[in-house]
Formats: structure tokens, sequence, C-alpha cells
């Protein structure tokens, strides 16, 4: 390159690109969407010729669009390739090589145990369960990992196994995807655990991920209203122009769904789910998780409460369900469709403080109302009981009213469905 002019690249005769520095190049893009990296950058590079994938930074300097994407570096003729087809979109591009990893390196996983946090790259497969590869680029603290796929992702080195992360594992096991990543809820306190933690490890942002509201048919005319409703609950923004009905449909928020659009996603959440009853943590916040996502209360007697958690009966998901319950009575009911949490007055009174409800404040409040109301309940001395009927069955009631509240300012409920949350919870 001479003065910044164009000139022939010495990678193959047809094609040419100008050089922006020793990493920077705009590329010529072929009419198969295959893009030829300059021999001046690929020499900065200590790389091997035959099996190699680099990790590019590629912008839009018209559209200001940015990406990091990892690549598989093949050989033709005498160039080093890559395809361009998924940013065929691009205008204006340019490309900056990163690293260049031999592929081997790129599929190797290490298994590092820390207290407290599992270290991602221990837990991300090497391969998709169809088959496809998926290469792991460490970059300072930071992994991108990806492959053969329209979005890679950047990712936190570790997550910690702290109250929100284990809240999230929970939540994800009990209403996420197991083949798709996406999660489904119809409490914005759930939908945001949720989005907080793919905020946090995922570096994506709320705002640009997908969702879709599913309510009963009868709520056809609230499509801008329910819209309004999750928008500000959650701060969700790229919401489906169409509404999405099914008869059974009881929430009068509607339901969420969340789609996270990437097939990395779902296999790095399934990958942690598999392993995350091998390491030692405690398990509360996991159990609020999963109690919040499909357990419900039922009153089994009148002295005392069983939890039921619905589930699909496969076996890896009964063992995952006992060991998260491990020390708890259970067994299942309906056909393996349901896990039973068999729970007599002093373990449920020991259930009460751990709130395991607490991403689902219609639950919350069934299970404390009912609670209360148990004959040994009411009855009894203990201070701490007191101390929740008096103080924190107070904010509990007050939440639930609040959050019908606003239903009620949308015209999303009437006003004797608020008469009846007065009338089902109001025992103080």
């Amino acid at each position: 390159m001479e003065n910044g002019k164009w000139k022939r690249g010495i990678n193959f005769s047809q094609a040419k690109y100008k050089i922006i520095n020793n990493y920077s190049f705009i590329p010529s893009i072929r009419s198969n969407f295959h893009v030829s990296i300059p021999r001046e950058i690929l020499e900065n590079f200590d790389m091997n010729r035959k099996d190699s994938v680099v990790l590019v930074e590629i912008k839009d300097t018209e559209s200001k669009h940015a990406s990091m994407r990892i690549k598989k570096l093949h050989h033709e003729g005498g160039s080093f390739i890559i395809s361009f087809k998924a940013e065929k979109h691009f205008t204006k591009p340019v490309i900056r090589v990163v690293k260049i990893l031999d592929e081997g390196k790129a599929l190797e996983r290490y298994y590092r145990v820390k207290k407290g946090s599992i270290c991602l790259k221990s837990v991300i497969p090497k391969e998709t369960r169809g088959g496809t590869p998926i290469y792991v680029i460490e970059d300072g603290k930071r992994l991108f990992v990806g492959g053969y796929y329209k979005k890679d992702i950047m990712v936190k080195e570790e997550i910690d196994l702290d109250n929100d992360t284990l809240s999230f594992l929970g939540l994800y096991f009990s209403d996420g995807g197991k083949t798709a990543a996406s999660f489904t809820n119809s409490w914005p306190i759930a939908i945001n655990t949720v989005l907080d933690f793919i905020e946090k490890t995922f570096n994506i942002d709320r705002r640009v991920v997908k969702s879709s509201i599913y309510c009963n048919p009868n709520m056809k005319d609230k499509k801008d209203v329910l819209e309004e409703f999750w928008a500000s609950e959650t701060g969700i923004e790229n919401i489906s122009d169409k509404l999405h009905f099914g008869k059974n449909s009881r929430s009068p928020q509607g339901t969420l769904e969340l789609y996270f659009c990437s097939q990395i996603i779902t296999e790095i959440l399934v990958s942690i789910l598999n392993v995350i009853n091998n390491y030692s943590f405690d398990r509360i916040p996991m159990i609020r998780g999963i109690m919040s996502g499909d357990g419900s209360p039922l009153q089994h007697t009148k002295h005392s409460i069983n939890h039921h958690i619905a589930f699909d009966g496969k076996d890896e998901n009964l063992e995952f369900l006992k060991k998260s319950f491990f020390g708890f009575r259970t067994y299942t009911l309906n056909n393996r469709k349901r896990f039973v949490i068999k729970s007599k007055w002093k373990e449920n009174r020991n259930l009460i403080f751990i709130d395991p409800y607490r991403f689902n404040p219609k639950n919350r409040i069934r299970f404390a109302k009912n609670f209360l109301l148990l004959p040994k309940t009411i009855t009894s001395s203990d201070k701490e009981i007191h101390n929740f009927k008096k103080k924190q069955y107070p904010l509990i009631y007050k939440s639930i009213k609040n959050h019908y509240k606003k239903l009620l300012d949308l015209e999303l409920i009437q006003e004797k469905y608020m008469e009846r949350i007065a009338n089902g919870f109001n025992i103080c």
C-alpha cells in the first residue's frame, strides 16, 4: 500500500483490500461472501497454517454496528479466507483481527474448581448436541464463544454461585427452554432476575432481547396496555408485534416469553444445570427459583401444607430435583409429573423463613396465609412467627396489592378483582 491508496492484494490476484494498520483492513468481499485476510496482517500472528480459528471485530462504518465473531480460517489457493455470509448486510465493513488460535486450542477445556464460583470454560461443551464445534477464545478476562453461528457471544470468565445466580438457575430449570434459549413467566420479578443474569453474564442488553406476550383471547384489545406494563416493569423494548393467545391463560398481565436467540447460550445453560449439583453451594436460593417457577403450596390436611412442583418426568430432571431438595421428604405423583415436598408443620415453619416463593408473589402470599392459619401456628408462642405475622406478612400483602393496583390503573383488572385480593389475603 502506498500513501493509503488501493493496491492489488497479494493473497489472490482478483481481490483488492485496504490495510488500515497492522491488524485492521477494509475487505474485498467475493460473490460467495468469502473475505481474504491480507498476509501482512497474518504475519503478526503465530498461527497454524492448516487448522486455525480467528477472532475478528467487524465494524460497519455506515451503520456504526459492530460485532465480535469467531471464524474458521480456511486455506484457499494462496489465501487464508473467512466466511462473511452472516455479515452480508454490512455495507462498509472494517475488519480488525484480534487473535488467531489453533483449532485444537479453541476446543480445549480445562477444569478449574474455585469455591463459590464456576469457571465457564470448564462447562462450555466442545460441540452442540447436533455435533457443531463450539470454539472458545480468551481475550483478557473475557471469553468469546462461538463458531458456525450467526451470533457469537462474550461471556464472563467465571460466574459466582451467589444468591442471584442460584436463583436464576432455579428459575431457568423450571421455566427456561432446554432446546432453545428462552424463558417464560408471568411475574416481572422473575423476568427481571433472568434479564439481570443474561445482561451480566452474556453482555446482552435487555433492550434487544426479543419477547412475546401470551394472554387469554379476551384480552386481544389490550395489546398496547400489556406492552406498556411489561416495558415499564422490566425495561424490555423488543416486543413482538402480535399477541399470542392461549385459552388457559389466566394471568391478568399475561405471560412474557423471552428469546435469547443464541444456541450457544442454550448449550452453556443446559451444561451448567447438568454439572451444578456436583458443586458445593447454598441450595436455598436455587430452591427459591425452582419453587417460584413450577411450585405451588397445596393444603394437604388442616394441619399441614405440601408443595407440588410440576416437571416433565424425565429421569435427569427428577435427579436434579432430588439433589436440590436433599434433606426434604419427597415423592412423585401422577406418573412422575409432580414432585412433592411433604411438609409437616415444623418443616413449613422452616420453609416460611427462607421465602420459597419469592419470585411468584401470588404463591408467596398464598403459602404465608395458609401457614399462618394452620391451627398449630395460631396457638404457637414462637416469637419469630409472631414477628413474621406482624411485620413481614403486611409487607408481602402490600406488595401484591401494589401489583394489582398497577393493573387496575391500566384497566387490566376490575375493582372487584381488588376486592377478592383484599378478602382472600388480608388476615391482619
